[in-house]
């Protein structure tokens, strides 16, 4: 191959310049003579033309005779699209014309409408065109020239004829034109590329099927799920259907031959069918739960709109459903949070999910399961901002509204007054929800905090930022700028960090005023632990060993109580009162 290029390469370099505009294709395609000789020997001899000092282009034109009489498309067309950019003899312009309009017919310029319009009236490449014509799905132009199509395909080199042939009978099996059809299979076993391969027998069966013969188009099918390429699995979905329509595959049948042949080809047409089909018998078997993983592999594999716009829209029937069927009862409470993991693994990042997974934090909160409640809301509000940020789904405040509401119920009917407090500090002012808004003052009459004000909120937010950085000098500061800016607001969680980055900057008078200021945190049950090892660690012993050890202990202690704080919202469900 490297060979190849760089002879073309060189014999480029002394074509004449100047673009050209090509004749209207006319004329035998004459490739049989190219096709017909030993492709080594004669490949060689052209190449060592290139090389020699006659003229370049005769070898050039002969070079990509010779691929394409091979079914060497990309070889041919190189030297094509080099050849048609130089002035060149009229002769070798018309000849190039044939060439061109042969290889864009065969691959490259389906989406071209004007090629059959070009090529009109030239019956030596109505194989060709007839293909072109089913290609660009331009089916009744493709069936019009069906008759000549058949016509003319003796005149084509046998890998060329291997090209075409399939499409030339599938036309014919579409239009239901049975003599043209057998006429065509009958060509089949004196090409090697096609002879007893899938794709017949895929045929075979097609024609079968439509004439009503459900045994030899299940015997033609079965054959062609044997082997390895596309046709096979096409033969593989077409041996569910035709048993559907027979009604001799059960549905489970149906369903386990499909969930075995779905890996077996991926990312193509045929894969999107099969995958389809997975997901409606799937559905009609009662478990939406596989068919919304079929569905979910066709959006992860295929990028056209209206695939994914028709694949989101079953999907979305399919999840209201089950949530429905969840709120009202239909589904019990572990099927129910099986089914929800199962979605969520999938769906998670779409605002098709996000649109009903919370009526699952709602139904555990009426259920008084307050903990599970109140993580699941939050779960479901975390996954929403980072599919936001990836661009996945469109902003919903709405949806974050009802997650919050939720949550901090939750947490008001398990009275843990300080993760709600926690959540309300990080809430935007003005709060314009009025059953929000309601939530708020019932937990500002239980002796909760208000949502903090834009300020005093990035300022925490800094704060933070600096604690899980491991700056504790600046978290230090920041956290006790909080402190002193919104007491109010300023959360258990908060006292915790506070004491860890003043412990870790060794700020005495820190700890001093959070022990006093904040009886909470003598109530952990390692304050006594925390308090003497702070005591130790905080006036400088005179053994060094004993500093080092003091410090570490004491580090201990305070991220223990810190992920204590952290997890106390989910060591136990709340029981609504």
């Amino acid at each position: 191959m490297f060979m190849r290029l760089a002879c073309c390469v060189f014999a480029w370099a002394a074509l004449p310049a100047g673009a050209v505009t090509l004749p209207a294709p006319t004329g035998p395609i004459a490739l049989q003579d190219a096709g017909n000789v030993d492709f080594l020997d004669r490949e060689r001899a052209l190449l060592s033309d290139l090389n020699g000092d006659r003229d370049a282009i005769k070898p050039m034109v002969g070079l990509a005779e010779l691929y394409l009489s091979r079914g060497m498309i990309p070889e041919s067309r190189s030297i094509v699209e080099e050849l048609r950019n130089n002035k060149l003899p009229a002769d070798t312009q018309t000849r190039l014309s044939v060439l061109h309009a042969t290889l864009s017919m065969l691959d490259g310029d389906r989406d071209d409408a004007a090629l059959l319009d070009a090529t009109e009236g030239w019956d030596d490449a109505a194989a060709l065109r007839a293909h072109a014509a089913q290609e660009m799905g331009r089916t009744d132009a493709a069936r019009a020239l069906l008759k000549p199509a058949q016509d003319s395909l003796p005149s084509l080199p046998v890998e060329l004829r291997s090209l075409v042939l399939p499409t030339l009978l599938d036309i014919a099996i579409a239009a239901e034109d049975w003599d043209t059809g057998a006429a065509l299979a009958a060509a089949y076993p004196d090409i090697p590329a096609l002879a007893d391969q899938p794709g017949y027998w895929l045929r075979l069966g097609r024609v079968a099927e439509l004439r009503d013969d459900p045994l030899t188009a299940f015997e033609g099918y079965l054959r062609a799920s044997r082997g390895d390429d596309a046709d096979a699995q096409r033969a593989r979905i077409a041996l569910v259907r035709l048993g559907r329509s027979t009604g001799t595959l059960a549905p489970d049948q149906q369903r386990a031959l499909l969930d075995q042949i779905r890996w077996a080809w991926r990312g193509d047409e045929v894969a999107l069918d099969g995958l389809s089909l997975l997901a409606e018998v799937a559905r009609e078997a009662g478990d939406p739960l596989g068919a919304l993983s079929a569905l979910a592999q066709i959006l992860r594999d295929f990028d056209d709109p209206a695939v994914r716009n028709n694949t989101r829209a079953r999907a979305e029937t399919m999840v209201a459903a089950f949530y429905g069927a969840g709120a009202s009862g239909e589904i019990g409470l572990s099927a129910f949070l099986d089914g929800h993991s199962s979605i969520e693994a999938e769906w998670r990042l779409d605002g098709m999910f996000h649109a009903h997974a919370g009526r699952l934090a709602e139904i555990l909160l009426d259920r008084g399961m307050t903990a599970a409640a109140a993580r699941e809301a939050r779960n479901l509000r975390e996954l929403m901002v980072v599919a936001e940020e990836l661009g996945a789904m469109d902003p919903a405040p709405e949806l974050a509204r009802a997650l919050i509401r939720t949550e901090l119920a939750a947490y008001l009917q398990s009275n843990r007054i300080d993760a709600a407090s926690e959540l309300a500090s990080a809430l935007p002012l003005p709060v314009n929800d009025p059953d929000l808004a309601a939530l708020l003052g019932e937990l500002a009459a239980r002796g909760g905090i208000a949502p903090v004000e834009g300020g005093a909120r990035a300022l925490r937010t800094r704060a933070e930022r600096a604690f899980e950085a491991e700056d504790f000098e600046t978290a230090h500061s920041l956290y006790s700028d909080y402190w002193d800016a919104r007491p109010d607001s300023f959360a258990f969680r908060d006292a915790v960090r506070l004491m860890i980055a003043a412990y870790r900057s060794e700020r005495p008078d820190t700890v001093a005023r959070l022990s006093a200021e904040i009886p909470q945190l003598t109530e952990l049950p390692e304050w006594d632990e925390i308090a003497q090892s702070l005591t130790r660690a905080l006036a400088p012993p005179e053994d060094p060993a004993r500093r080092v050890l003091s410090n570490a202990g004491t580090l201990a202690s305070l991220e223990r109580a810190a992920r204590a704080s952290d997890a106390a919202a989910t060591l136990t469900d709340g029981v609504r009162p």
